[in-house]
Formats: structure tokens, sequence, C-alpha cells
């Protein structure tokens, strides 16, 4: 029946979003509708089935024919790629996060490799900088709880991060809007309200841990790059001289990582760690989370003699309030 086309207004199955299932639905009942009473109608006549559709009525010649259907298919096609279907996700469950680990915040600097702010926990929120609220906090023409960035582990794919807007908050993946949530993939490109944009990125494939790069010039905490530290040995950072490394550092011989576990930083290197003014130097360094204060470290990274290669990690300011049980 032509009334079937509806379903399908226009080419490819990623043609339907969400923001027009509720008016297909609706066009849908009452179509059928019409067309139930029509055949009740000719129930009792002798009168041989029309051939064409155009001859029963509640139906139309054309897929377009129906006035409803016509503007429903001028406003899909006129719609702009923000406003197209979101990128696929995983399921439509809630996204739950792999723990209710507090967000943890702190500095870190590399030689050679520049400053990020690292954010441990399996979800983390991007908001506005004066409301808070935020574990990434801009200074731009954001909610205040603007976008929560959430490490989930699903028994199909695996552990994944996933970007969920909050409430009515505007947020675009590769250029088109996210409804719900949606999976973000190596590359992908985040752009918020107020001309917010920013680079997720996954440089190591053994890792869980990502990258998020800020653009236009933005800083949060003072940083443009931002680490977002998976827990355990699977999400290790890794400061090095490849280009797979999370902080990629030319000249290096050798790496130096970075694990988070049970709220404490572990920072290995075979060339040895050690605090400066100290004498011994050790494979392995345990820090505390968030660190107490600013701590430095020297890092045996280098064959020959020269200049010590350090690494620095020191706490966010402690002022900023970013409660989890306000709601958004």
């Amino acid at each position: 029946m032509a009334s079937s086309a509806i379903f399908h207004p226009t080419s490819g199955a990623d043609a339907v979003g969400p923001r027009w299932l509720a008016r297909l639905k609706a066009l849908g009942a009452r179509v059928l509708s019409s067309e139930r009473a029509a055949n009740d109608g000719a129930a009792g006549d002798d009168r041989p089935e029309p051939k064409d559709d155009a001859e029963v009525p509640g139906r139309s010649a054309q897929p377009g024919g129906d006035p409803a259907l016509r503007d429903l298919l001028a406003d899909m096609r006129a719609a702009s790629p923000e406003d197209g279907p979101p990128p696929p996700v995983p399921d439509d469950s809630e996204v739950v996060p792999e723990s209710d680990e507090p967000c943890q915040r702190f500095g870190l600097a590399v030689d050679e490799g520049g400053e990020f702010l690292v954010l441990t926990g399996p979800s983390i929120c991007v908001g506005h900088a004066s409301a808070g609220r935020a574990d990434l906090p801009i200074l731009a023409d954001l909610e205040p709880r603007h976008l929560t960035i959430t490490r989930r582990t699903s028994f199909y794919s695996g552990a994944s991060w996933v970007a969920s807007p909050c409430g009515e908050a505007r947020v675009a993946i590769d250029g088109r809007r996210v409804v719900g949530s949606a999976s973000l993939t190596d590359g992908a490109e985040l752009r918020l309200a107020g001309g917010v944009s920013m680079r997720f990125r996954e440089p190591d494939p053994g890792s869980g841990s990502a990258c998020l790069d800020l653009g236009g010039g933005l800083e949060a905490e003072g940083a443009a790059r931002v680490l977002l530290l998976a827990p355990g040995e699977g999400g290790r950072v890794r400061i090095g001289p490849r280009t797979d490394r999370h902080v990629p550092v030319a000249g290096l011989d050798r790496d130096v990582v970075l694990c988070e576990t049970g709220g404490r930083l572990r920072v290995q290197c075979d060339g040895g760690v050690r605090i400066p003014g100290r004498d011994e130097s050790q494979a392995e360094m345990v820090l505390d989370l968030p660190p107490p204060e600013r701590v430095d470290l020297w890092a045996g990274v280098r064959d020959h003699a020269g200049f010590p290669y350090t690494i620095s990690i020191w706490p966010i300011d402690p002022t900023i309030s970013r409660s989890r049980e306000a709601t958004d």
C-alpha cells in the first residue's frame, strides 16, 4: 500500500531520527485509521476492489500526496546536518559508569610535552567555569553542567567513552547533534554551545585512557589538553618517543608510565624515578591523589647524561565546588 511509504520517507536506513518519530507515528496512525474506515464502509458493496489507491478515501496516489506527509518530508529534507540523527550507540540503555568513584583532578607538566589537566574517575562533567559544578570548567557560554563523558563497559563491545548532553544542552559530534548519548571514537570532534569545540583522541590502542584537545584557544584550569585517566593497568598513560603515546616527546629513550590504582598514582620508568635532592632512585614511585602539594620528579628517560627530565604533578584549586548532588 502507498501508505507504507510513510515509514521510509527518505533513502537510507538512518534517515529517520528520534526527532521525527513522534510525527511519523501520529501520521501513520491517522492514515491507517482512515483506511479502516474506508474498508468498513465498502464491506457491504458489491463493487470490485479499486485498483488505484487514489480511488480509496484515506489513500494518496503519491507518497507525498497527503498534506501532513508532504510537510514532514519537506522538514526532513531541509534539516541541517546537526539536526539529523545522532551517531549510533551500542544500545538504548541508560549510560551507567563503571563505578561511582568521584572524579579526582590534578595538574601535570611534562618536560618538552606541555601541561595537562588530568581527570580520573568513570564520569566527568563539562560546564561553565563560573558555576563551579564542572570537573572540566570552561569560560564560555555553556550550561553549568553541559556534557558528561562517561566510561562504560559493555559485555559485547568492551569499554568505551560515551558523551551525553545534560538536559537540553546542545552537543554535536562530527556535525550531528547528539540526542540521548553517543559513543566517542578516536578523532571525533565535539561542538558545544558558545563556540566551544574539542577533539577526542585515543592514541594508544592498548589503553582505556583518552585525550581531549580544546580548540579555539580555550583552556581549562590553565591547560588546553585534558587527560581522561582510566583506572588500573588497562588505563596506563605513557610519556614517550612514539606517536601512539598520550604524551609524545621526541628524543626519549624510555617511556614514563602513569597508572591510577585505588586513589593513588603510580609513576614508573625503567631508568628510575626520584625526587630531586634525594639520592635513591626507584623503578616506581607512588603518590596520593590528589597530591597535597606540588611534586617534582626526575625520570631516567635518556641514556646520555644531561639536564634532568622533570615531570611535575600538583593539586587543582580545591575551592571549586563540583557537587554531584546538584540537579541539572
